[in-house]
């Protein structure tokens, strides 16, 4: 096994502490099914998963320090083109000393990797996942565009007061494209509850379109959690009906309204599995 960098031996011993602690945990329950930990240990156990949750990767490097708040992340790697001789170029990855870049995890990447550990394909093909990420970062720029930053280096350059003219103009650019966004999302309902009579209907609620898209892309909500707020018993079938709402809404959100070229589209999107 090779030696791991001097960076990380904090980490090192707080994932043997968590392993120790885990079959410990796997004892007690081998003799009694319902035993647990003393409170002592869970609430260690705990703290060290958060604490592991938010290790910087190795490859990313020793650059970017532990941070128990970041939770999950995604290693990325940066890439860039260079000359390849006479009048060609090629795309080479340029992570300084060969290390990776890291993003946070977002929900589009837990519905990924939910459907890779269930052994089925992505609900959402590269193409939607785009759209969803763009209109999330779109609403979230514009929602935050009141804030303006008062360092020397943000400040518009100039005299003439155009800076504060563009960034006028760019709120309500963005403004514009939003809502064009949400006209195509619509008024429709992804999840309907049934007419029947208030007290046989709970506390169930209709999920509309919108709701489901901004859940999602906006405010990084499961499809699951979303599920339960609304008071319906998560399940299978609701949770796939909801996954094939939110794809057919971000088709129209980008562009393709005609159900045969939607389909088309999330066909030729989908990685191809290889044969065995």
């Amino acid at each position: 096994m090779s030696a791991m960098p001097l960076h990380r031996p904090a980490m090192v011993a707080r994932a043997a502490e968590l392993e120790f602690l885990l079959k410990k945990e796997r004892r007690l329950k081998r003799g009694d099914p319902d035993a647990a930990l003393p409170p002592l240990d869970a609430e260690r156990v705990a703290v060290l998963k958060r604490h592991l949750r938010g290790a910087t990767p190795e490859v990313c490097g020793p650059s970017i320090p532990d941070a128990p708040a970041r939770e999950g992340v995604v290693v990325v790697e940066t890439s860039r083109y260079y000359p390849k001789g006479e009048g060609d170029w090629e795309v080479k990855p340029d992570g300084y000393q060969g290390r990776k870049a890291m993003r946070a995890k977002d929900v589009f990447d837990c519905m990924a990797e939910q459907a890779g550990r269930a052994g089925s394909a992505a609900p959402l093909t590269p193409a939607q996942v785009e759209m969803g990420r763009t209109y999330g970062e779109l609403v979230r720029w514009h929602m935050s565009a009141g804030v303006r930053c008062s360092s020397v280096e943000a400040m518009p350059s100039g005299g003439g007061g155009g800076g504060d003219l563009d960034w006028i103009d760019r709120v309500v650019i963005r403004g514009r494209e939003i809502e064009q966004l949400r006209q195509r999302i619509g008024d429709g309902l992804a999840l309907e509850v049934k007419r029947v009579r208030p007290s046989e209907r709970g506390e169930r609620r209709a999920i509309s379109n919108r709701m489901l898209v901004d859940a999602i892309c906006i405010y990084d909500m499961s499809i699951p959690t979303l599920i339960e707020n609304h008071g319906w018993k998560e399940k299978g079938s609701l949770r796939k009906k909801l996954h094939i709402a939110l794809a057919e809404r971000l088709d129209v959100m980008a562009g393709y309204r005609d159900p045969l070229v939607a389909a088309a589209r999330q066909h030729m999107d989908r990685p191809k599995r290889e044969s065995a």
